[in-house]
């Protein structure tokens, strides 16, 4: 029946990545009684697409999570989830547990991950528990087809000492988040997986195969697990034990594979697959019928892109004169490469010759791309031709969205003639697409209208009419109305109430709101017109 997909846990599956997501929490509880653990899961985090959609799915399913002693809670913005699942790592300290432990899982989109650096950071620092562990689901929406700005995020949790996780496939979401999750755990880390729209929104039918695909967990211990009192050294165990436990891990696990390796002595290219690049990179070569192996070209899936599995990474490259990395937006891969074959001292001794490394040089930063883009940079590496057939991309027809029909916005959005507006995030944004509504420039969210507070004075105009969503004012917003009312400039804020999270799939704001109590809150905040 429809509920097999989450209630047997082998077997043949059709699933979305959202899905598969639900899927893996399932997964986490069966695998721990399997090996004899009591342990509870708690999920939370802030929709945004591309997982806009996850926490309708978690709720459908809350009386088979309720079963499983799995909590599902949506959070008021994203940090303030990463702040609660920290806490789940903290049990024990503040009273006696009544669990083994705790798993999370967090979600969020990458603007979201940006505005939760400080407790990711502090996260990071502290830690999990052996039987605890946190997995982060990290929304990219690297073509911006849904943000004010393209994004990535595994740059960022790279900076906090956060092992980013890039599921190319379905079947991936849940293979590398269980991995995650026992990685998590082995290196006292938080573990973050990157989800892109060609996943979340795709459908596979997938075998899952749990015995296959449980992770080993290494014999060899390292001081990792989180513990209060911390003391000064928690910033060394991260460089001397919790950074070398990943390595060790990798080792045991298979995160990281050579899906096609050229004969020795025949090895031309090298190329370096990360997540979803590795799906494209095999189109550009099936659409001609080309084996790659064939040609002399060798392909390696990377599933984790930060840190690097240094000793594979060796490997691979030892014997090619050339090496491509295909990887989405930043080179966070590329970069490291160079430090770990250029930069290492002494030299890796596998590799007599250092291979030339190719990427950005080849392959836009910007936005995303495809087996068009890929073929076109393999052919300037190899003598290979199938590029023809990519040198005419169909365009669609562009069309720019409108308010629903019915929507408060088609009318809350207008404003007297002479007036500007200030845009922030949610639906009315598309008001900036009208010319007949003049909104102007874009914030990130929890911040419109912050921006005229450091212009007002040197402006002829001395009003601005600010936009702000009821979700968004329930968000963070809140806080971008107490700035203004700190500061002396004239400005009104129009709160678009219209009781939904439109954007992202029409749910309950995560708590109660009114307009009364909207009223109460802003004169209470010190607001003295009111309407």
């Amino acid at each position: 029946n429809l509920d097999s997909k989450y209630t047997s846990n082998d077997g043949e599956f059709v699933l979305s990545g959202i899905k598969a997501i639900v899927k893996l929490a399932f997964i986490q509880k069966f695998i721990d009684e399997k090996r004899g653990l009591d342990t509870a899961g708690y999920i939370t985090g802030y929709r945004g697409s591309p997982l806009g959609g996850l926490d309708k799915e978690f709720i459908s399913q809350s009386q088979l999570l309720t079963s499983n002693d799995i909590k599902f809670k949506s959070a008021v913005n994203e940090d303030h989830a990463v702040a609660a699942l920290q806490g789940t790592q903290h049990l024990g300290i503040l009273s006696p547990a009544k669990k083994d432990g705790i798993f999370g899982y967090w979600y969020g989109k990458a603007p979201g991950v940006d505005r939760s650096g400080d407790v990711f950071r502090h996260s990071s620092f502290f830690g999990t528990t052996k039987h605890g562990g946190v997995v982060a689901f990290a929304g990219d929406d690297h073509a911006n087809k849904s943000s004010t700005m393209a994004s990535e995020t595994g740059p960022t949790f790279a900076t906090w000492y956060i092992p980013v996780l890039t599921p190319a496939t379905i079947d991936d979401i849940i293979r590398l988040g269980m991995l995650g999750m026992e990685l998590s755990r082995y290196s006292g880390l938080f573990v973050a997986v990157k989800i892109i729209t060609n996943l979340a929104d795709a459908y596979q039918t997938i075998n899952v195969n749990i015995d296959d695909w449980l992770p080993v967990t290494p014999e060899k211990t390292f001081d990792v697990s989180a513990r209060w009192p911390e003391d000064t050294v928690a910033e060394n165990r991260i460089f001397d034990h919790k950074l070398p436990a990943i390595q060790e891990f990798l080792k045991h696990n298979r995160i990281n594979e050579i899906t096609h390796e050229a004969p020795f002595g025949k090895k031309k290219l090298g190329i370096v697959a990360v997540g979803k690049s590795w799906v494209d990179t095999l189109t550009a070569f099936q659409r001609h019928n080309i084996a790659p192996e064939e040609i002399g070209v060798s392909i390696l899936k990377i599933g984790m892109a930060w840190p690097l599995q240094e000793e594979l990474l060796v490997d691979f490259c030892s014997g090619h004169k050339e090496i491509l990395v295909i990887e989405e937006k930043s080179g966070l891969v590329e970069n490291q490469l160079y430090k770990l074959l250029y930069k290492s001292t002494p030299k890796p001794s596998s590799i007599s010759c250092i291979p030339e490394i190719h990427g950005k040089d080849l392959l836009t930063p910007c936005l995303d791309f495809d087996g068009y883009e890929i073929a076109k940079a393999i052919s300037t590496l190899i003598d290979i031709n199938f590029v023809n057939d990519y040198d005419v991309i169909p365009q669609l027809e562009g069309r720019d969205p409108f308010f629903c029909s019915g929507c408060p916005h088609n009318t809350s959005t207008t404003v007297p003639e002479g007036s500007k507006a200030l845009i922030g995030i949610g639906c009315h944004y598309i008001a900036q697409l009208m010319p007949s509504r003049p909104t102007e420039t874009l914030a990130p969210m929890g911040y419109e209208g912050t921006s005229w507070i450091g212009q007002h004075e040197h402006q002829e105009a001395d009003h601005i009419f600010v936009n702000l969503g009821d979700g968004t004012y329930f968000h963070s917003g809140i806080l971008a109305i107490r700035q203004a009312l700190a500061s002396d400039a004239n400005m009104t804020y129009k709160i678009l109430f219209n009781d939904a999270v439109a954007m992202t799939g029409g749910q309950k704001m995560d708590g109660n709101l009114t307009v009364p109590i909207m009223c109460r809150q802003v004169l209470a905040e010190g607001a003295t017109d009111v309407t």
